[in-house]
């Protein structure tokens, strides 16, 4: 099953130890921040995917360019992976939100499982040194969204 995030019905700690895995493990200060003041407005969304009334996975999408989204943090439980949940995760936001695309930035770990899910896959210039990454898009995303969403940032 999977829901929108509601902090009294779901474990917050369990939501922010799968942030935390979709971050490279930040602070918790951050964690927390990204809570209070990222996910609780308007345009941005956790989709929790639920295995007998625990979390397995997350979802974060910003959809202020709706019916555009960007997918902002992803993640499964270890032991809940390669189960499909990931996919569902997706294909229920690109549903529950009326979204005609998504779109999103990832490293080349995770290419090939944004691939099974129906995303195009374009190299693009990395910030870090060394570091290859991707944007993945699904869905006829227009320019003037991916520049949208290049110029915004999450909360510090």
């Amino acid at each position: 099953m999977i829901e929108k995030y509601n902090e009294s019905r779901h474990n917050p700690a369990t939501v922010k130890d799968l942030l935390a895995m979709a971050m490279g493990r930040p602070k918790p200060e951050r964690l927390q921040k990204l809570l209070d003041e990222f996910y609780s407005t308007d345009g941005h969304t956790i989709f929790v995917a639920l295995d007998k009334d625990n979390i397995a996975g997350i979802i974060g999408i910003n959809h202020t360019a709706a019916p555009h989204g960007w997918i902002t943090h992803l993640a499964v439980h270890p032991e809940m992976r390669m189960k499909g949940i990931g996919k569902n995760l997706i294909n229920h936001t690109m549903e529950a939100l009326s979204l005609k695309s998504l779109a999103l930035e990832t490293d080349q770990d995770a290419v090939e499982f944004y691939r099974a899910c129906g995303f195009e896959i374009k190299e693009i210039e990395s910030k870090w040194q060394g570091v290859r990454r991707f944007r993945c898009t699904k869905g006829h995303v227009p320019e003037f969204v991916l520049e949208y969403y290049n110029n915004f940032t999450l909360p510090v």
